[in-house]
């Protein structure tokens, strides 16, 4: 109703206004309703809002304190029985005596709602009407209390029948309590591979169509076949609503569809926590799985050092010391093949039992005596130093050892070859042709267990190239160890070659290096581009 731009809203069935605002510019209650959009009133008041609390509020302690006194004055009894002819309550009851405002929160109709002559009149200040309402109100609320009170009697009967009644009935009544409750098992089946995929999805995928969601995820996680039609949704669309308002995910719509795209997934969501805990033992279960074929896989190049003949006998070194004896690894003890911190050991205890080092006033240099001089410094004659630094004089130590090398499975440090000497090395080598067109060779795989001929199929299959195994070199190049081959392909696959050998696939964009299975140590591949081969530019 309209009274010069303030207007009052009720709801259809319940005639006393619960809202009242003022019509925006433009606007009359003509336009209002119905497929219409826009703001067309702005409320000033309505039931729930914080006018309404205050009066709730000072209504509950005023009847608070009138119980507490014993129930007050003759008056305020006579205030307590006023009622509100439109809403049926009393109007101290703090929902404005109207018995369809419930909880600041809801209004219900409570008349019978007829066509839409009557609910127009509905408000009217007509006294008569006003009369006619309150009678029908009065009516209404003496119906509900008989409705009431005949349910409670029927539900008293139907308890004394149920204990009179044999086990049967009981048994009938339990069955169609748990259909009414029991859920539909489609709805179950999505449930479930729904959730699963949520989990699984990696966080790099999103955002992703909803009908690329549905195909590669939430159907490869059904433990049996998904049927859609004959869940409670129907539509995929009206599934996805309903997770995004409980919050498991959210989707982002375009022109024709509100639910186009899945954008992301709340893993935190206490309906995920279970699934998510089931992928991670899963996860785990399968690193297990595989974790040994894995530690196999990856190969490391330790450098070795052995002290030489001529410094045992000068210095007066320990030959258990020497020969790594007490060696931490198995295959080592005996060897004479130390770690750097066992070299640095043994000078350590060279220094200490000579007594090198100024302890109180100079700890940090060494002085050098004859045997130590002569084994390191000898080339610098006559300019001998008197001392050095620790630093200095560990890191010559150790450029005067003779080389040697382990290679190493990662992790767990198992040595599968030790060997004096430098580590062979993988050669590769990329070189110019006629035409700008270039030629990748490859040697020396053989000594990391690699098989000449099965590489080169190998890399004919990933990379699709021709590839030819030699065994003589031509054109002058270096002979070939005897056993060795030497493998000669076309294009420019020096990037590719040491991705795949070292079994990392970051080191290039070619999809041919994925899911190597060598591991040549990073340290032992050389990769050397011949005159007008322009080198490929870094990621």
């Amino acid at each position: 109703k309209e009274f010069d731009g303030i207007v009052v809203i009720c709801v259809n069935g319940n005639p006393q206004p619960m809202a009242i605002g003022r019509l925006t510019s433009h606007t009359t209650t003509e336009t209002i309703g119905p497929d219409t959009k826009g703001i067309g009133v702005h409320i000033i008041t309505c039931y729930g809002d914080d006018i309404w609390r205050s009066q709730y509020m000072a209504n509950t302690t005023s009847t608070t304190d009138t119980s507490a006194t014993g129930g007050g004055s003759q008056q305020g009894n006579d205030n307590h029985d006023w009622i509100n002819p439109m809403g049926g309550a009393s109007y101290n009851n703090g929902h404005y005596g109207n018995v369809g405002f419930l909880e600041g929160k809801y209004v219900s109709p409570i008349v019978a709602v007829g066509n839409e002559d009557s609910d127009s009149d509905v408000g009217d200040k007509d006294d008569d009407k006003t009369n006619e309402v309150s009678k029908e109100q009065n009516e209404a609320s003496s119906f509900n209390q008989q409705q009431q009170q005949e349910e409670k009697e029927s539900s008293e009967t139907a308890d004394t029948q149920k204990d009179n009644n044999n086990g049967d009935n009981d048994n009938n009544n339990d069955n169609d309590s748990d259909s009414s409750t029991q859920q539909n098992p489609y709805d179950v089946v999505l449930d479930d591979a729904f959730r699963r995929a949520c989990v699984s999805v990696s966080k790099s995928d999103l955002p992703m169509t909803t009908a690329n969601f549905y195909a590669q995820h939430v159907i490869k996680h059904a433990t049996e076949p998904i049927q859609l039609k004959q869940t409670s949704y129907k539509k995929l669309s009206t599934y996805l609503r309903e997770c995004v308002q409980s919050g498991i995910v959210t989707v982002k719509a375009d022109k024709n569809d509100p639910m186009a795209y899945i954008t992301s997934v709340n893993r935190g969501h206490i309906e995920l926590r279970s699934y998510r805990q089931e992928a991670k033992n899963k996860d785990s279960s399968a690193d297990g799985a595989t974790n040994s074929k894995t530690k196999k896989k990856k190969m490391a190049l330790v450098n070795l050092f052995r002290i030489p003949h001529h410094f045992i006998s000068l210095m007066h070194l320990d030959m258990d010391d020497v020969k790594a004896t007490n060696a931490k690894s198995p295959e080592r003890q005996g060897t004479g093949m130390l770690t750097a911190p066992e070299a640095r050991s043994i000078l350590e205890t060279y220094i200490a039992s000579n007594d090198l080092v100024d302890t109180l006033y100079n700890p940090e240099d060494v002085k050098v005596d004859g045997p130590l001089c002569d084994a390191l410094y000898k080339k610098m004659k006559p300019n001998y130093p008197t001392q050095v630094s620790r630093k200095d004089l560990a890191t010559s130590w150790l450029d005067h050892m003779e080389p040697a090398y382990a290679i190493v499975e990662m992790p767990g440090s198992k040595i599968i070859h030790l060997a004096k000497g430098n580590p062979s090395k993988v050669s590769i080598e990329v070189s110019m042709r006629s035409g700008r067109k270039f030629i990748t060779r490859i040697r020396g795989v053989e000594a990391y267990g690699i098989h000449a001929d099965n590489l080169a199929k190998d890399i004919a299959k990933r990379f699709a190239c021709s590839v030819s195994v030699e065994t003589e070199t031509s054109d002058g190049r270096p002979a070939l160890k005897k056993g060795h081959s030497e493998l000669v392909m076309q294009g420019n696959l020096a990037e590719e070659l040491k991705a795949l050998l070292l079994g990392d696939e970051r080191l290039t964009t070619h999809g041919g290096a994925k899911d190597s299975d060598y591991c040549v140590p990073k340290n032992v591949i050389s990769v050397t581009l011949k005159k007008g081969v322009p080198g490929k530019k870094k990621r």
